[in-house]
């Protein structure tokens, strides 16, 4: 009886283990909140910049010109011109609620389409 009643300690102790051991490695991988973007208003909309909405899905800028912008990914790309509602978004045109909008040297878009 004895040994039937230690076996079952050392199993409760091994279980409770375990799942100290997974709730420790879910509470690691939790992401870090993302910052707020800045707001700014245009044109009676709200617009956050291209940039800051590129590097919240892990987008870079590549050939980023004045007018022009693409943002690349490893899956994805995006591409934007100043004073356009037309976006390519991975060669496909892309229709936006409000255009692009070129303020204080970057492009910026509408807080509703981002």
């Amino acid at each position: 009886m004895c040994r039937l009643a230690h076996r079952s300690v050392r199993l409760v102790v091994w279980v409770l283990c375990l799942l100290l051991g997974a709730a420790s490695a879910v509470a690691n991988t939790r992401v870090p909140p993302v910052r707020p973007t800045p707001v700014v208003r245009l044109a009676g909309a709200e617009y956050i910049e291209a940039l800051n909405f590129g590097a919240r899905y892990g987008l870079k800028p590549t050939g980023p010109t004045a007018l022009k912008l693409s943002l690349q990914g490893a899956f994805h790309r995006l591409e934007l011109e100043a004073d356009s509602r037309e976006v390519r978004l991975n060669g496909v045109r892309v229709f936006l609620g409000e255009p692009v909008r070129l303020h204080k040297g970057g492009l910026h878009l509408a807080r509703l389409d981002a």
